[in-house]
């Protein structure tokens, strides 16, 4: 399909516009003449289809923008334009800001007949990313989704072999009219180890094609196991759930069922301990309902330039795992308002940032295996670049109690494990922790807690304060971060989740590594040399 050029095609998205083009798809009039050239002023259409198989394109609309990035920059902005253009004209059901896939899952969806299957390779922020709600919307009006397979393996997040971008596999049928989808679940596989060959696939297909325990009234999971090879785990959830919820991420959390069992429980406010069931409930309430977080990255460097000396706006820059092992620290630079904006941007008044400043600051952008805090108190208010200022909505007597407590709970396991759950994966430990996401995560009710409550957990806080953490893959044996559950567990009256600890220390995403989850001496069979290919170069 053309792109680009002098009449700004779209390539196959011009089937938003048209279902028929110049003879190329579903016809033998793709047959080049002898000429080499393809017949020209025939006219065909494609069916609609039973199946639609797809890898789309990633490339997004974020800085740098990249859309069509394949093309002449001169191009660019025309056909970016009518792009976003017909997104508006043609109620497109995708946000461009997710890139390219969105768009080609909502055409996918123009040809696909009731009854028939999208299965799709998407990146992974499909499940939590904002910008890809729209997608989401769509797939959870029109369609069950079957199977949700998501990677786990270290260094292999992905399925695509031309990127290092963590993805998952969804197939979704569509629903025919009237159709119900009460009762039915979504299989969702998580893989240990990826298949490496066509026959591993298909017969970890039919492994997961059966009977697979429930996520929320089973305590078990469907070991998938092909050549003595455990390639994975496998759970299911009822899909009227999955739908309802922002974010698709729960079910493909973790590789481990056992603490995506726990992650369920955990964020309906009660304690799930592998092997002793329900023992204990939190006082939880989402974040946003007694936290206001501040300005995003992008407002900050519209708003300010970088000191070099000391003004009267601080701000917590960049996020040194060697510096900042504390849940105490100090801001680590100063800023300075600007005075005009900058090439190509608008510039943000200084007096409407300040006011959203921070004492706390809660991890906005983190590589999960390098860094060791998910959340700090400075002693003063400021700002951030990757960390997310925030405010609490308190009564100034409580204030200082309520944002130690509120620091305390954010570094203890039990909000490691929700925090996890809601992250917006980019490429394995490489996450992000979006602001409308965060204002929905689950936290304990700092502010319901009782004055003698609060003050126990504003205590602990004080007295490890200084206490330096271990890196996050080490929460197992963090003495630190085990100190800091011991308290709200104290607190709370609940079980200190040793079990949770092992259980993330362990995670693939956090170690790095397989071997964590597959015991020394188990049999594995070994994949065999492949030849390397010659490719031909036409020379």
């Amino acid at each position: 399909m053309s792109l680009g050029g002098d009449s700004v095609d779209l390539g196959s998205l011009e089937f938003f516009e048209s279902r028929q083009t110049i003879g190329r798809l579903f016809s033998r009039a793709t047959i080049p003449t002898a000429t080499g050239k393809f017949p020209a002023g025939r006219l065909v259409g494609y069916p609609d289809l039973d199946l639609c198989v797809m890898n789309p394109p990633f490339t997004s609309s974020r800085q740098p923008n990249l859309l069509f990035g394949n093309i002449p920059a001169a191009d660019r902005p025309g056909i970016q334009k009518r792009l976003r253009n017909m997104v508006r004209d043609r109620h497109v059901r995708a946000s461009i800001t997710a890139g390219m896939a969105a768009v080609f899952t909502a055409l996918a969806d123009t040809a696909i007949k009731p009854g028939g299957r999208l299965s799709l390779v998407l990146p992974r922020a499909v499940l939590t990313g904002i910008a890809w709600q729209e997608t989401r919307k769509l797939l959870a009006e029109k369609y069950r989704l079957e199977y949700l397979v998501c990677s786990h393996a270290p260094k292999q997040w992905n399925f695509s072999e031309n990127t290092n971008l963590s993805e998952v596999l969804l197939v979704a049928r569509k629903l025919r009219e009237g159709e119900s989808t009460f009762g039915r679940v979504t299989t969702c596989v998580n893989l240990w180890q990826q298949p490496r060959s066509a026959v591993e696939a298909l017969s970890l297909a039919r492994c997961v094609a059966g009977h697979v325990p429930d996520l929320e009234t089973q305590e078990t999971a469907l070991e998938a196991n092909v050549g003595g090879r455990k390639l994975g785990e496998v759970v299911s959830i009822p899909w009227e759930d999955l739908k309802s919820c922002h974010a698709w991420e729960l079910p493909c959390a973790f590789a481990q069922s056992d603490l995506t069992r726990a992650l369920f429980h955990l964020q309906r406010g009660t304690l799930y301990l592998p092997g002793e069931g329900v023992c204990g409930e939190l006082p939880l309430c989402p974040l946003g309902r007694f936290a206001d977080l501040g300005p995003d990255p992008r407002d900050i460097a519209d708003g300010f330039a970088k000191s070099g000396g000391r003004t009267s706006y601080p701000a917590l820059l960049d996020h040194d795992a060697s510096v900042i092992t504390t849940m105490q620290c100090q801001s680590n630079r100063y800023l300075t308002p600007l005075s005009a904006a900058l090439k190509g941007r608008k510039l943000r008044k200084h007096t409407a940032l300040w006011p959203k400043a921070g004492r706390v600051q809660i991890v906005q952008r983190v590589r999960l295996n390098t860094k060791r805090l998910l959340a700090v108190r400075l002693p003063q208010k400021a700002l951030a670049n990757i960390w997310w200022p925030t405010v609490l909505k308190c009564d100034p007597v409580r204030m200082e109690k309520a944002e130690k407590a509120l620091v305390l709970w954010l570094n203890s396991t039990f909000a490691f494990l929700l925090l996890l759950g809601c992250r917006e994966e980019t490429e394995g430990a490489w996450v992000q922790f979006k602001k409308p996401t965060l204002g929905r995560l689950p936290v304990l009710d700092i502010l319901g807690l009782d004055v003698e409550d609060l003050s126990a957990l504003a205590a602990a806080y004080d007295r490890l304060a200084l206490s330096e953490f271990d890196y996050l893959p080490a929460v197992a044996i963090d003495p630190t971060r085990v100190e800091v559950d011991t308290a709200i567990a104290a607190v709370l009256g609940i079980p200190s989740p040793v079990t949770l600890r092992e259980l993330l220390g362990r995670e693939p995403i956090l170690s790095q590594t397989i071997s964590t989850l597959i015991p020394a001496g188990t049999p594995q069979t070994v994949a065999p040399k492949r030849r390397r290919a010659r490719r031909n170069t036409g020379r």
